[in-house]
């Protein structure tokens, strides 16, 4: 059995692009990197790659700051030459 997340970051490391159009996978890959056997798995696993792509898809590119986050990102917005934070206080 094929372990998809390694398969497909293993293209990923050749170059080759992986997207989901509706039902269609597409690919892009630089010239004679995409092989008749990586073609081939590629095809035996559309079904799958596409629901790990449209998958990835849905999870969110930023995440909310914490709390502590927050307060740094506060005092910066109304200290912008402080070091406060960068000094080591005895």
């Amino acid at each position: 059995m094929i372990n998809l997340v390694e398969f497909i970051e293993e293209l990923s490391t050749q170059g080759v692009e992986l997207w989901a159009d509706g039902d269609r996978l597409r690919y892009r890959s630089p010239q004679h990197v995409l092989t008749q056997a990586l073609s081939t798995s590629i095809k035996q696993n559309k079904a799958e790659i596409l629901q790990l792509l449209r998958d990835r898809a849905e999870a969110p590119g930023t995440y909310p700051l914490s709390h502590g986050q927050q307060a740094l990102w506060f005092v910066h917005q109304n200290a912008k030459d402080s070091a406060a934070y960068n000094i080591a206080v005895p």
